[in-house]
């Protein structure tokens, strides 16, 4: 219908078409001749006007002439001077008015040779006047038998018939360019008719062309929409009959999987098994077209709605991998979730409908790699305040789809391979149902894959916020904890390590055994062992249980924690007892069964007491290697870290473990002063800069309460700001000593053991010199990232690939800091309130300057001392790609570090 439709209108289109071409056509010619027309008539207009001029300028040069005459016989007659001047202005006026006669006919030869002629006439009518004056001083009645005379009569003479002649032409030329202006205007009149005509015959005639068209397409139109209302109902009739008959054969096969399951609880012999066991597979397989054909079915007749209740998001997602982890170990596939930090786990929406497009998705990826990795990722892709929209890719590394086959794979009933000899079963309908569920869900779908490359399939969806209380953390209970991960594979490696980061733990990981073993053995060496180890149990030359034993052999059983990261079937409890494994964990990795065999593992007792060296949890093959390491007094002493900036807490209680205090930790002044009326810490380490109440305000109200106690506890100033004076700011609030913000491992060492090895008396002189305020010269030419200064300032020994893994730890979660932080300065910003944006500039300040991120540093000292607040959103946005800038240098020094251990520079890593 749409062709002849098409058809019928094509020649009444075409005649329309050539209609208004014919139209335009006159309507331009129009254009252009009132155009033509207007110019001439202004050239005519332009012309009479100026030979108007001529006629007042010959007009005026004749009442000039003839009053200079009057004014000379005058004088001659009476003597009077004033006549004779008046004679004079006269002819200065005539002399005028023949220059703007030269200036005015410069177009016309006749009328310019005229002017010459009159300027002849007025040099000898002044030359005749002077001798008029002359004579008239001398002899009265000489000069006046000159006037009038044969001269004086002779130069009016010609004066006035030049005149005249400039006259006549002048008229002449006027009333010709009057006729012609005439003429021109009465020209453009009828064209200005004739052209509202021609638009005024158009709009009725495009009028008529318009209705007439109308009418045709509101006659096309009900014929279509009642086509369309046969193909509608057409549809509906179709699927209705479909989910009928899908319904209809679910019934007899809920009795025939219903029943083959019952048969397999039996006694059955070995071949009567395996014929149950194909009749259950095929049953599954036949229950799974019929699902899909219900679902297209009910989406095709728009019966299909989606529910909204709250659920949680991680079981919903490692429910669906777990479902299908059997198939993927059939095939030694490796299954991987991986949901990231910032995506909320509890929503509202339907999760079975996710549940099942990951079914799909995840089962294909599965069906079409051979070897290789499934891997699962969850990603948070935008959020407001009521609603969050999540990014779901599944991952392999299968056979790829071709670029021209991507366009088609989610419509119905297509395969990438639709022959008859096709290698992998299916209906066609999998892709095509997961597509219409994701719209409905408000997202989309699509693909990123090249043949033989493997594929990503993806999908979006929004889902409703749930407020709900954040169950207890594990962090602050685990943080600085060491973990060791192996597992050789790369992407499962990184998911369990980032899992653990998350717990707080300080997490190493490496591929192989041998890897292992020297790591446990480094650790060992330098006094700070490994607690927890989670081992996968299938590794290329050496397994996991056979790794634990030469573990257990060499003297690490009472230290360190093993968890064992096994497929089904798992060990038996004695045999994991046997070998001294503190729990197991099956694959795919569940984040909750990794937590509670943590728990479980990190809640035993550990062998060595309070008083037991380190040294002594060595093994003695160790031992001998490292040689006697005995750790000094401050083992026994415990430190207050107050401090809000996560990234400096890490550092900080860093540092101090290596040193052998032990600390305590919070993140406001209200928190300290409230921990010091139950506790008693050995020296105090105070940021200046904290919520609630400053560091300053902090120590004068703990100095106001040892007057009563009588007890004096160091209190050490950790600040970024080294401007001057901020050591006497610290001194005259009550502190002992005074860090400047970024510091180093041995000054902080330093000036703890003199603060703590002195008794502190009203007059003390002052902190030790363990500042070292930056230079504001030096700081403008800072470099972007000084990797000596962030070896120095994080404690770390660039040796292995461990410490690398820990520095990105520290420098990943210092970059979410940054974001945060600069999110709340935004706000800031956009509320006006400079305080806090000051704050938070000496907050990121101190992390920036501790990790050697100088450029950013400075960059955010300019925004907290600036007095100017007008520059502050360009500086803000400097910040924004200064800590991205200072990322990238990162990478790039840390990588050359780790893989040029030999040639590595102390130099900063770029400026």
């Amino acid at each position: 219908m749409a062709v002849n439709l098409h058809r019928m209108q094509n020649p009444r289109g075409h005649a329309l078409a050539a209609g208004f071409v014919a139209v335009a056509l006159i309507l331009i010619g129009l254009l252009v001749a009132s155009s033509l027309t207007v110019r001439q008539l202004r050239s005519a207009q332009a012309q009479a006007g100026q030979s108007l001029e001529v006629l007042q300028l010959v007009s005026s040069a004749e009442d000039a002439a003839l009053r200079t005459r009057l004014y000379t016989r005058g004088y001659v007659i009476t003597g009077n001077g004033t006549d004779m001047e008046q004679a004079r202005q006269q002819a200065g006026r005539l002399q005028d008015v023949l220059g703007q006669l030269r200036a005015r006919t410069q177009s016309s030869p006749s009328q310019r040779e005229r002017v010459e002629q009159l300027e002849e006439v007025l040099l000898e009518g002044k030359a005749y006047l002077e001798r008029i004056t002359e004579l008239r001083r001398i002899d009265r009645e000489a000069a006046l038998e000159m006037v009038p005379g044969p001269v004086g009569d002779r130069l009016a003479e010609n004066l006035t018939r030049v005149l005249g002649a400039m006259a006549e032409e002048a008229r002449t030329d006027f009333n010709r360019f009057a006729t012609l202006v005439h003429t021109r205007t009465r020209t453009l009149e009828w064209l200005i008719v004739f052209s509202v005509s021609v638009i005024l015959l158009l709009l009725v005639t495009t009028y008529w062309v318009v209705s007439s068209e109308l009418n045709q397409r509101r006659r096309l139109t009900l014929q279509l929409e009642h086509a369309r209302d046969a193909a509608l109902n057409l549809a509906q009739k179709k699927s209705d009959f479909l989910a009928n008959m899908s319904h209809e054969i679910r019934t007899p096969m809920n009795g025939i999987i219903g029943m083959i399951e019952l048969l397999l609880r039996t006694p059955l012999n070995a071949n009567q098994r395996d014929l149950a066991e194909t009749i259950r597979y095929s049953a599954d397989a036949l229950l799974v077209v019929v699902n899909d054909i219900l679902d297209f079915s009910k989406i095709e007749a728009g019966k299909l709605t989606l529910e909204a209740n709250e659920f949680d998001l991680r079981d919903t997602v490692e429910q669906s991998t777990e479902t299908l982890a059997a198939a993927a170990r059939e095939k030694s596939l490796e299954l991987v979730t991986l949901i990231y930090r910032d995506v909320p786990e509890r929503l509202c929406g339907d999760a079975g409908r996710v549940r099942q497009v990951l079914l799909n998705l995840v089962g294909n990826a599965i069906k079409f790699t051979n070897k290789g990795e499934v891997v699962v990722r969850v990603t948070k892709q935008s959020e407001t305040d009521t609603t969050v929209v999540l990014r779901f890719s599944v991952t392999d590394t299968g056979i790829g789809i071709p670029k021209e086959a991507q366009t088609d794979i989610f419509e119905a009933f297509t395969q990438l391979d639709s022959s008859q000899s096709r290698r992998f079963s299916g209906t066609g309908l999998g892709l095509a149902i997961s597509k219409r569920l994701v719209k409905l869900m408000g997202g989309d779908i699509g693909v990123d894959s090249e043949a033989g490359k493997g594929a990503t399939f993806w999908f979006t969806a929004q889902f409703e916020k749930v407020d709900v209380s954040q169950p207890p953390s594990t962090y602050e209970l685990w943080f600085g904890t060491r973990a060791l991960v192996l597992d050789d594979n790369t992407t499962n490696r990184t998911v369990i390590a980032q899992q653990l980061t998350d717990f707080g733990f300080f997490c190493e990981a490496v591929a192989t055994a041998q890897e292992a073993l020297t790591a446990l053995r480094k650790a060992a060496i330098s006094g700070h062992p490994f607690r927890v180890a989670i081992l996968d149990s299938q590794m290329p030359t050496m397994d996991g249980l056979s790794l634990i034993r030469q573990i257990r052999a060499e003297g690490w059983s009472d230290e360190l924690a093993c968890i064992l990261l096994t497929t089904p079937p798992a060990p038996s409890g004695m045999e994991l007892a046997q070998i001294g494994i503190a729990a197991c964990v099956t694959k795919p990795l569940r984040l909750g069964a990794l937590k509670e065999a943590l728990r479980l593992a990190l809640g035993k007792p550990r062998a060595k007491t309070k008083s037991t060296p380190i040294r002594q949890t060595v093994p003695p093959a160790v031992q001998a290697m490292a040689g006697d390491t005995q750790p000094g007094d401050a083992h026994h002493r415990s430190i207050l870290l107050v401090e809000d900036n996560p990234v400096n807490q890490q550092v900080a209680q860093r540092m101090l473990k290596i040193l052998g205090y032990q600390v305590v930790t919070v993140a406001t002044g209200v928190e300290a002063l409230a921990l010091l009326q139950s506790q008693q810490p050995d020296a105090i380490l105070m940021d200046c800069q904290i919520p609630e109440m400053d560091g300053y305000t902090v120590t004068m109200r703990i100095r106001e309460q040892e007057q009563v106690t009588g007890r004096h506890v160091p209190i050490i100033a950790l600040t970024a700001n080294a401007l001057q004076g901020e050591r006497e700011r610290c001194l005259a609030a009550g502190m002992d000593d005074y860090l400047s913000k970024p510091f180093k491992l041995a000054e902080l060492e330093q000036v703890l053991k003199q603060c703590l090895s002195r008794v502190p008396t009203a007059d003390t002189d002052g902190p030790t010199n363990t500042d070292h305020q930056p230079d504001a010269d030096a700081d403008r030419d800072a470099v972007l990232l000084d990797m000596a200064a962030f070896w120095i300032g994080t404690g770390i020994v660039a040796t292995n690939q461990a410490a690398g893994d820990l520095a990105r730890q520290i420098m990943a979660t210092f970059q979410s800091d940054v974001a945060n932080q600069l999110r709340h300065m935004q706000t800031a910003l956009a509320q006006g309130d400079e305080q806090t944006v000051r704050v938070i500039a000496h907050r990121l300040r101190g992390s920036a300057a501790q990790l050697g991120a100088r450029r950013l540093a400075h960059a955010l000292h300019g925004i907290e001392a600036s007095p100017d607040t007008t520059d502050w959103l360009h500086q803000v946005q400097t910040v924004e790609a200064l800590a991205e800038a200072t990322r990238a240098a990162f990478d790039d020094a840390l990588h050359r570090e780790l893989t040029e251990p030999s040639e590595r520079q102390t130099q900063p890593a770029s400026s």
